[in-house]
């Protein structure tokens, strides 16, 4: 495992960002959509969404992955 995921597999994920909180929709239909925080000790961004489908942890923020694959589509 990489120095990050083993930092945020140890991290109690207490310190919550007060500032980030980020909706973004769901790819599923008929979910209302997403919404994205971010531990501030070890980095790791969470996803919740209401059918599940878009739960997750991820190094990168939602906008950083659409960012990326907008860039990347195509190739």
């Amino acid at each position: 495992m990489s120095k990050f995921w083993d930092k945020v597999e140890k991290c109690e994920h207490k310190n919550i960002s007060d500032t980030y909180d980020y909706h973004s929709s769901c790819m599923t239909p008929y979910c209302g959509g997403a919404y994205e925080w971010h531990c501030l000790d070890c980095g790791v961004y969470f996803s919740e969404c209401a059918c599940h489908s878009s739960d997750g942890m991820s190094g990168w923020s939602s906008q950083r992955w659409k960012t990326y694959e907008l860039k990347n589509r195509g190739k």
